[in-house]
C-alpha cells in the first residue's frame, strides 16, 4: 500500500500576550526522531504542514489509524517546546518567553513591513528603534505614510482624523498614544483603507499599536515652551504589575497668538475692505486622563477610563482704521467635558470579543460683548451614551469573520440670547450601526468583503422636526502579492460624514454686528463612494506607492453665502447633489545613507462641482510634503515642508495654509532628551476663502493669517522607568522582515 498525505496544522502563540508568534520554526519528526518536514509560522502564528508520503507504508503504520509524530518549535526570544501530534490534528502550542535570551540579543535592523494584506500594513519594531524612542510617537513617525506634528497629532496620508487602538481597544483620546511605553511596542498595524466597522463614521484611517504585556513602572514629563506664549506640558504615570495596570495622564495646552483677518466685499460695484485683528487669541486647556485595567487571565482584559477637560478661549477682535484699533467684540467661551468608559476584551487564538460602554457630558458657556450696547450668550448641555460589541473569529487558516453592532444616543439642549431676545433648542439623536465582513487569504490573494448598515433618527423639538434615514455602505478590498516586494490593491467602498450639531442648529448666531451664521436642520449626511487602485513596493527601509483614485460625493455639505435685504452677510449650510474628486497620490520613503532618510508624498488631484454657477466647475491642484531626517550619534535633525494647493468650493475656492517645521533633537542620556523646534520658518499660517455671490462678479474674500512663527524648547524626561535589562549582544540584519 502506497503512502497517504500527512496533514497537520496549528497555531503558535505567546503564552502571556496570547498573540500569534511570527516566523517561529516548526519542525516535524517521526517517532524514531528522523526528520519529516518543517515550516515557519505566518504573521498570525498559524502553520500548515502537508507531506506527500510516496514510499510504501510499514505494517505498523497500516495498522494505525492516525500516524503519530512529534513537533519541535523554536523562536528567538522564546523557550523551545516539543509535543506529540497525530496526522490530521489541529494543534495549539503556547511558547513561554525566555527573558535571558530576550535581553541578550538585540535586533538593530530598520523598522520594516512584515505583512501586507487587504486590511493592514504591519510593521515590526526593532530593539534599536525602541531603545532610541522616548515617546510612542517617536516610533510612529518612522512608519511610511504616517506623520506626527510637534503637537503629537498623527496623520495618515495627510489626513488627521485617525483612530488609534491599543491591542485592539480604542484609546479614550488620541493624546493617550504617548501613555503607551515605547519599549513595550512589538508592532504597529496601519489600515490600508477604512475598516468596514468605521464606514459610517468619519475616520480616515486606523492605527493599532500592539504591545507585549510586561511589568514596569514609568513616570515621565514632557514639555514645550516658547517665548511667543506657546506652552505644552504633560505628566504621565503608569504602572503594570502582574494582572493590574494603572495610569494617570495630565496635559496642559496654552496658545496666545496674533491673528489678522482681511475681509473684502464687492457689493453693487462697490469694493470695501475690513482689516481685523484678534488679540488676545487665547486657547487654554487642562486635560486629565486616568484608567485601570485588570487581566484575570491571559485571555481576558477589562478596564475603565476617565477623562476631564477644562477648556477656555478668549478672542478679542478689533478693527484697524487709520493706524488705530477700534474695539468690535470680546468673546469668551468655556467648555467642560467629561467622559467615562468601561470595556472588556476576551481573546484567544481563534476568537476575539470586544464590548465597550461610553458616557460623555459636555457643558458650554459662552458670551460675546460688542462695542455697541449688545451682548450675546449661548449655553449648551450635551449628553452622549454609546455602546458597542464586536466579534471576530478565525474560521480556518484562510478565512476570518468580523461582525459587530454600535448604538448611540445624543441629547443636546441649549439657548442663545441676543440682547433681549432668547432662543431655545433641543436636539436628540438615536443611531444604530451594524457591520459584517469576511477576510479571505488564499495563496497570493487577500480579500475583504463586507457591508455596514447605518440607521438614524434625529429631531429638533422646538421646530417639531423629526427625520429618519438609513444608509448601506458596501466594501470590497483585494490585494495581490506579486512577490515579496511588490503588491497590487483594488479598494472599493462607501462611507459617510455626518453633519455636526452646529451645522444642524437653525438658530442664527451673530459673529459680528453685520455678519451672522446659522445651520440647517434638514442637512443630510455626506456619502462618498471611492474607487482606488494602488501599487506599492517595499524592500528594507524603502517604500514606494502609487494610488490612482476617484470619489463621487452625494449631499456634500457646503457653505452658502448670501446678502440679506439690509446688506447683512449670512452664512448657511446646504447639501450639494454631486461633487467629484479624482487624483494620483505618490508616497516615497527611503534611507539614502545610514544617517539620512527621506519621506515624501504628493497628491495631484482634481475637483468638480457641477452646481457651481458663479465660479468655475472644475479645478486641478496638488498637495506635497517632504521630510528629511538626518541622524548622527545622539543627534537627530528633521526638516519638513508641506504645500497645500487651492481646493474647489461651492461658488469659490479655499486655499489652506502651507506648513513647515525644523526640529533638532539631542539624546542626553537614557532618561533625558532635548529638542529645539522651529515652527513655520518660511511664513505664518495663511489661508484664504473666496466666494462669489452672482454672475456680475460680486464676491467676498476672507484672508486669514495667524502669526505663530516661533522657536520652541522641548524636553522629555523619564524620571524613573523600572524594567528588566541586561547586557546584550548586537545582531545586524537590515533587510530581514522583522
Amino acid at each position: 500500500m502506497m503512502g497517504q498525505n500527512t496533514n497537520i496544522k496549528g497555531v503558535i502563540i505567546d503564552s502571556i500576550s496570547q498573540v500569534g508568534i511570527e516566523f517561529a520554526n516548526v519542525l516535524l519528526f517521526n517517532p524514531d526522531s528522523t526528520f519529516c518536514d518543517g515550516t515557519t509560522t505566518n504573521s498570525d502564528g498559524s502553520f500548515h504542514l502537508i507531506i506527500n508520503k510516496k514510499q510504501p507504508l510499514t505494517a505498523k503504520e497500516i495498522s494505525t489509524t492516525n500516524r503519530s509524530y512529534f513537533i519541535k518549535v523554536s523562536c528567538l526570544g522564546y523557550k523551545n517546546k516539543s509535543c506529540p501530534v497525530n496526522d490530521g490534528q489541529s494543534i495549539r502550542i503556547e511558547l513561554g518567553q525566555n527573558p535571558i535570551l530576550l535581553n541578550e540579543v538585540r535586533i538593530t535592523g530598520k523598522l520594516n513591513r512584515v505583512k501586507n494584506d487587504a486590511s493592514n500594513m504591519m510593521f515590526r519594531v526593532t530593539d534599536l528603534i525602541r531603545a532610541n524612542a522616548f515617546l510612542a510617537t517617536h516610533i510612529l513617525e518612522q512608519i511610511p505614510t504616517l506623520y506626527v506634528d510637534f503637537n503629537n497629532n498623527v496623520f495618515v496620508r495627510g489626513k488627521g482624523n485617525v483612530l488609534i487602538l491599543h491591542n485592539g481597544v480604542e484609546l479614550a483620546d488620541k493624546a493617550l498614544v504617548n501613555q503607551i511605553a515605547p519599549q513595550s511596542i512589538e508592532r504597529v498595524e496601519v489600515s490600508r483603507t477604512v475598516p468596514t466597522k468605521y464606514l459610517a463614521k468619519r475616520y480616515s484611517a486606523v492605527i493599532n499599536i500592539i504591545t507585549k504585556r510586561s511589568e514596569n513602572m514609568n513616570l515621565r514629563v514632557h514639555g514645550n515652551a516658547s517665548p511667543n506664549r506657546l506652552y505644552d506640558a504633560d505628566l504621565n504615570f503608569k504602572i503594570d504589575k502582574g494582572k493590574h495596570s494603572l495610569y494617570t495622564f495630565y496635559k496642559l495646552y496654552y496658545r496666545n497668538f496674533l491673528e489678522d483677518l482681511k475681509i473684502t466685499d464687492s457689493v453693487n460695484s462697490a469694493r470695501s475692505s475690513y482689516l481685523l485683528q484678534v488679540k488676545p487669541r487665547i486657547e487654554f486647556d487642562n486635560e486629565f486622563f486616568y484608567g485601570y485595567a485588570y487581566a484575570p487571565t491571559t485571555k481576558t482584559v477589562m478596564g475603565i477610563d476617565g477623562y476631564l477637560s477644562l477648556y477656555h478661549e478668549h478672542f478679542q477682535t478689533k478693527q484697524k482704521a487709520n493706524e488705530s484699533l477700534i474695539d468690535l467684540s470680546d468673546a469668551k467661551t468655556g467648555f467642560r467635558s467629561q467622559n467615562y468608559a468601561a470595556y472588556i476584551q476576551q481573546k484567544d487564538s481563534l476568537n476575539t470579543l470586544n464590548a465597550r460602554l461610553n458616557f460623555t457630558y459636555k457643558k458650554v458657556d459662552g458670551e460675546i460683548d460688542y462695542s455697541q450696547p449688545m451682548e450675546d450668550k449661548n449655553r449648551e448641555n450635551n449628553y452622549r451614551f454609546s455602546s458597542e460589541v464586536d466579534y471576530s473569529r478565525r474560521i480556518s487558516e484562510t478565512l476570518k469573520l468580523n461582525a459587530g453592532v454600535d448604538y448611540s444616543y445624543v441629547h443636546n439642549r441649549g439657548s442663545f440670547s441676543y440682547s433681549r431676545d432668547k432662543d431655545h433648542y433641543r436636539f436628540m439623536e438615536n443611531s444604530l450601526t451594524a457591520y459584517c465582513d469576511v477576510n479571505l487569504d488564499w495563496k497570493k490573494l487577500s480579500i475583504v468583503c463586507g457591508a455596514n448598515l447605518f440607521s438614524q433618527n434625529k429631531s429638533f423639538r422646538a421646530e417639531s422636526l423629526n427625520m429618519k434615514s438609513a444608509y448601506f455602505f458596501p466594501k470590497f478590498s483585494g490585494i495581490y502579492t506579486i512577490d515579496s516586494n511588490n503588491s497590487l490593491m483594488l479598494d472599493i467602498y462607501s462611507t459617510q460624514n455626518q453633519p455636526t450639531i452646529w451645522q444642524l442648529m437653525p438658530n442664527p448666531i451673530r459673529v459680528t454686528s453685520t455678519y451672522i451664521k446659522q445651520g440647517n436642520p434638514y442637512l443630510k449626511s455626506e456619502n462618498t463612494a471611492r474607487l482606488a487602485l494602488e501599487y506599492d513596493y517595499t524592500k528594507g527601509s524603502t517604500y514606494f506607492s502609487v494610488v490612482l483614485y476617484g470619489e463621487r460625493m452625494r449631499n456634500k455639505i457646503a457653505d452658502e453665502y448670501t446678502v440679506s435685504d439690509n446688506q447683512q452677510g449670512v452664512l448657511s449650510k446646504i447639501n450639494l447633489k454631486k461633487s467629484i474628486n479624482y487624483g494620483l497620490s505618490l508616497t516615497f520613503n527611503c534611507d539614502l545613507f545610514d544617517w539620512w532618510s527621506i519621506r515624501s508624498g504628493m497628491d495631484v488631484f482634481g475637483n468638480s462641482i457641477p452646481e457651481n454657477i458663479y465660479f468655475k466647475k472644475h479645478h486641478a491642484s496638488m498637495n506635497a510634503t517632504i521630510t528629511n531626517v538626518l541622524s548622527y550619534e545622539k543627534w537627530i535633525l528633521a526638516l519638513r515642508y508641506g504645500y497645500s494647493g487651492k481646493e474647489l468650493a461651492y461658488n469659490g475656492y479655499y486655499k489652506p495654509y502651507n506648513s513647515s517645521l525644523a526640529q533638532l533633537r539631542y539624546k542626553f542620556n537614557s532618561q533625558l532628551t532635548f529638542s529645539l523646534i522651529w515652527t513655520q520658518p518660511i511664513g505664518s499660517f495663511k489661508s484664504e476663502r473666496m466666494v462669489y455671490y452672482n454672475q456680475q462678479g460680486v464676491y467676498a474674500n476672507h484672508f486669514n493669517q495667524i502669526h505663530i512663527r516661533s522657536i520652541l524648547f522641548s524636553f522629555v524626561y523619564n524620571i524613573f522607568n523600572k524594567s528588566t535589562t541586561n547586557a546584550h549582544q548586537t545582531y545586524n540584519n537590515v533587510d530581514r522582515k522583522y
